[in-house]
């Protein structure tokens, strides 16, 4: 597999690629009990490999800059290890977030791979903007969750769909490919 590492240094992300060895015996945490994380990360590794465990981000509900939601895929990678407490090979940390680019809010998924020696690997999506309605609703203090659902009821596109989903975002923030 190769994850691309994404390194913070405002005002420069600079992404480095490590490759990653896996195999079909190895033991992969999941920092999250969501079916819709667990479905994603199942896409890319045997869902029998997979341990998904409910933790805590430590983040606000609703990070709104990269650097939240980068810390809450951390901390949700290093809390399934700890509350694991056994052998693993690596623990993935997956965390949705929104990012403002030129008065939009942008969705953006961040996915952090520790490996058993601590090593931390984090890569991100691609933006995706939120309809202009959505954007606004958040920037009024919205919940993003309720206002992107407010605005499915009236437009139901691929696009609300993504929004909701998270899956294509995260798929793309994984980056995970066999060799």
């Amino acid at each position: 597999m190769i994850i691309r590492k994404l390194e913070l240094y405002n005002p420069f992300v600079i992404v480095r690629e490590t490759r990653v060895s896996y195999s079909d015996n190895m033991k992969i945490l999941l920092g999250s009990d969501s079916e819709s994380k667990f479905n994603t990360l199942k896409e890319v590794i045997p869902r029998e490999n997979i341990v998904p465990l409910a933790v805590n981000p430590d983040i606000t509900e609703q990070p709104l800059d990269i650097e939240t939601t980068t810390k809450g895929s951390v901390n949700r990678a290093r809390n399934a290890i700890q509350a694991y407490r056994s052998d693993f090979d690596y623990s993935v940390g997956m965390e949705a977030g929104l990012e403002m680019v030129d008065s939009i809010y942008n969705l953006v998924c961040i996915v952090s791979l520790i490996d058993k020696k601590g090593k931390v690997m984090t890569t991100q999506s691609g933006y995706v903007p939120l309809p202009k309605e959505v954007s606004d609703a958040v920037t009024r203090g919205e919940e993003f969750g309720t206002a992107v659902r407010d605005y499915q009821k009236k437009e139901n596109s691929t696009v609300v769909k993504e929004l909701i989903s998270r899956q294509g975002s995260f798929l793309q923030a994984l980056k995970l490919q066999k060799n």
